[in-house]
């Protein structure tokens, strides 16, 4: 895939075809899979942070989800456990951040167009 040749990472919407990604390289949006229905799908820009962005090799992935409505953070999530192979062994651990808040209700929290998404992996230091 693209995205994958161009990162060198496996982000690749493989088992939904009806989404998208895209990752920024060297400020040039690159994308790979179908966009899903004539537009009317969201397009989720997700900010990536420490491990996350190491593992992409990317500030940030644009992500397309299928239908008109709003997506919830939880599908967010899923549409990246199953599209990046990179980024799934930190996702049980990672949380999100919607408009610079930490999401505690994933199912609950539908994401509107616009709005700042951050995957906040965890980390150490001192």
């Amino acid at each position: 895939s693209i995205v994958s040749a161009a990162l060198g990472v496996d982000c690749a919407f493989r088992t939904r075809p009806s989404f998208a990604m895209a990752a920024s390289v060297d400020g040039a949006t690159v994308a790979t899979g179908a966009a899903g229905a004539t537009g009317a799908a969201p397009v989720l820009r997700v900010l990536m942070f420490g491990p996350a962005r190491e593992a992409v090799e990317a500030g940030h992935v644009e992500v397309t989800l299928p239908g008109g409505a709003a997506p919830t953070v939880s599908q967010l999530r899923e549409a990246l456990r199953d599209s990046c192979q990179a980024l799934a062994p930190m996702l049980p651990t990672s949380r999100f951040s919607v408009d610079q808040e930490f999401v505690q209700d994933e199912a609950g929290t539908t994401i509107k167009a616009g709005a700042e998404v951050a995957l906040i992996p965890p980390v150490s230091g001192g």
